[in-house]
């Protein structure tokens, strides 16, 4: 049989927040009667606020995995599971999400893909000139957004070792703006540009331990484990909620794969110290969350994912319930890659109609929405963010032939769309959406 190759990265990150103390000696104690405590004041005056911050110093375990590295410590005011200091950045409590002020939380945004594509432009072929960092301060100035997702590829973080550092500094670019403009980030680990697995592998352990280093001082910052699971329940969806938790490994079609499963993941996070929210998404490519409840990861400040996209089977509220109503009255989820496209034959002619019906049963249920993507033909028209695409009075959607990339094939004469000039879209009513439910968070800031 043929085995897949693993690919393995170092999971080697500067810290983006404190510097490494472990580096230098430290002096004498005090008494042992005198608790040891450290102070970090942190100010940061921006539009007039001073925030301190006070917290306590812990130091991360070197993780297991290989190559063997030293972990950095954990900067003043992150925590680590059962450190008995509540998170300073979003937080689960039961079924709902909180914002650091203990408001209840729901994320509307835009899922961008650039890190993750493999020319790395950062500009999709029909909206030239439109930046990640365009489309960011778009998002947050004309769409109301309060979050955005990216996409990364670890093939590109790991393309030299330990790591490549200008893809890491347009990452943090990226995250740094979004959250100066009031947005929480969430990063998740794609590859489908690169043929990547349909679950993660060995090297996503190493990929999460180099972010959760990295990250782990930023309150801002979410962690989506893995893009669209798509193992298919050979063996039954009791087998493949266990892989899909627990890992295994897997022998379809002659090649052997051996899967890390999601809690590998979790523990790999919460090893550093860093107890950012992390989100894992459902099977099925994010549209299956039927064995979730039975199957909950632990680790402490986790949500499950799922795409509520409009289908000719999912379209009515008890679809809906069936498929993550239910759920988010006992598990925190998010709804974090919705479709709503002109092409494939998921297409659903009469969205018009059912789309406002969706999102009242998503404020019904605390939920927000993240909407995949911010482009040309889809949400807005031509190279004008500002300008969203409709659906006027009797218009239904268009169902053409796409292809992999969701443009537009034509067949025939006439036969098609042009997502460069194409008006008919969801843009306007996410945009009302997003205006009358999005609230932006004032953040604390990095430790």
């Amino acid at each position: 049989m043929r085995h897949r190759a693993s690919r393995g990265g170092s999971p080697d990150s500067p810290s983006s927040g404190a510097p490494d103390a472990s580096r230098s000696s430290r002096p004498a104690g005090p008494h042992p009667l005198v608790a040891v405590l450290l102070v970090a004041v942190v100010a940061l005056v921006s539009g007039g606020l001073v925030y301190l911050l006070l917290g306590t110093t812990s130091q991360s375990p070197a993780p297991t995995a290989s190559p063997p590295t030293t972990a950095p410590p954990v900067a003043p005011g992150s925590v680590g599971p059962g450190s008995g200091v509540a998170t300073t950045g979003l937080h689960t409590s039961g079924a709902a999400i909180l914002a650091p002020d203990g408001q209840r939380f729901a994320p509307y945004g835009f899922v961008l893909e650039c890190l993750a594509m493999q020319d790395l432009s950062c500009e999709h072929p029909s909206d030239p000139g439109l930046t990640d960092s365009a489309k960011i301060e778009a998002a947050a100035s004309f769409w109301h957004a309060n979050a955005v997702r990216l996409q990364v590829a670890q093939e590109h973080l790991f393309s030299s070792s330990p790591y490549d550092t200008a893809y890491l500094a347009a990452l943090d670019s990226e995250v740094q703006l979004a959250n100066h403009l009031g947005m929480v980030v969430s990063i998740t680990l794609q590859e489908e540009d690169f043929s990547g697995p349909p679950l993660p592998t060995a090297s996503a352990e190493h990929f999460w331990t180099f972010m959760a280093r990295h990250f782990a001082s930023s309150p801002g910052v979410v962690f989506d484990l893995y893009n669209e699971p798509k193992l298919l329940p050979y063996q039954g969806q009791d087998w493949l909620w266990n892989i899909w938790r627990n890992g295994g490994q897997v022998s379809v079609n002659g090649v052997d794969d051996t899967f890390v499963g999601m809690q590998a993941l979790v523990d790999a996070v919460r090893a550093t110290g860093a107890d950012n929210l992390i989100v894992a998404e459902g099977n099925g490519n994010d549209h299956d969350l039927t064995e979730v409840t039975t199957h909950l990861l632990t680790g402490g400040n986790i949500a499950y994912g799922f795409e509520p996209n409009l289908k000719i089977h999912s379209q009515t509220p008890a679809q809906w319930d069936t498929a993550f109503g239910d759920a988010s009255a006992t598990v925190p989820l998010v709804m974090d890659a919705f479709r709503d496209y002109a092409t494939g034959s998921d297409c659903l002619a009469d969205t018009p109609t059912v789309l406002p019906q969706l999102f009242a049963y998503l404020v019904a249920h605390h939920l927000g929405l993240l909407v995949w993507t911010l482009d040309a033909g889809n949400t807005f028209v031509g190279a004008n963010p500002d300008q969203p695409t409709s659906y006027p009075d009797g218009v239904t959607q268009l169902c053409v032939p796409h292809d992999h990339q969701h443009r537009a094939i034509a067949v025939g004469s006439g036969v098609g769309y042009n997502p460069d000039t194409n008006t008919n879209g969801p843009g306007a009513d996410i945009l009302g959406f997003f205006r009358a439910h999005s609230a932006t968070l004032t953040l604390p800031p990095p430790a």
